[in-house]
């Protein structure tokens, strides 16, 4: 089986509001099947009020910043872990109560979501600039572009363009070496779901 790569940009994504009316949700990609059950999701989330986050037992998440100043968030009873910088991915269960203290305002975060039977989750942030991309032999890549990124190496030597809000599936099977040069301005976001 060979590496496909499918482009999903911004005029597919899809924006729902909370049940709870505490802020919104952008569907950026995932793998959901007819029934909406899915092994991956990655999303966009405007949260506009404080308040809890909805459970998702079997999920393992990590949250990112991306816009505002940032929020508290308290895990399964835990003292609050501050999340104010920006593009620091951190992990924690979905499945557990979560409550979310918005520091100073509204926030943009970035979320993905993985079923912990299904696939083991790596998140990287990838900085401005030119590197070398390495995709292990199995899984499935996903690279969200905040800003610009090109990718080149692609099977027929073909290259690929990522603009603002475009995220790259890349599945099959197959190692592969890729050149991506992440343009200056803001970082790229790559998770690397291995699976279990």
């Amino acid at each position: 089986m060979e590496r496909r790569f499918r482009l999903i940009g911004p005029a597919r994504h899809r924006r729902v509001p909370w049940k709870n009316g505490g802020g919104w949700t952008t569907e950026l990609a995932s793998d959901a099947g007819a029934d909406g059950r899915f092994g991956w999701r990655l999303s966009l989330a405007d949260v506009e009020k404080s308040g809890p986050f909805s459970r998702f037992p079997g999920i393992d998440r990590t949250i990112m910043l991306v816009e505002g100043r940032g929020f508290l968030l308290s895990v399964a009873g835990a003292p609050p872990v501050r999340i104010a910088r920006p593009f620091a991915p951190f992990a924690f269960d979905g499945g557990v109560s979560t409550d979310c203290r918005l520091i100073a305002g509204p926030v943009r975060d970035f979320n993905l979501m993985v079923e912990r039977t299904r696939h083991r989750a790596a998140c990287a942030v990838i900085a401005p600039g030119r590197h070398v991309l390495a995709l292990p032999a199995r899984g499935t890549e996903l690279l969200h572009a905040i800003g610009a990124a090109r990718l080149a190496g692609l099977p027929g030597g073909r290259r690929q363009d990522l603009g603002p809000g475009d995220t790259l599936v890349i599945s099959g099977e197959g190692a592969l070496a890729l050149m991506l040069e992440v343009a200056p301005g803001a970082p790229l976001f790559r998770a690397s779901l291995a699976p279990c």
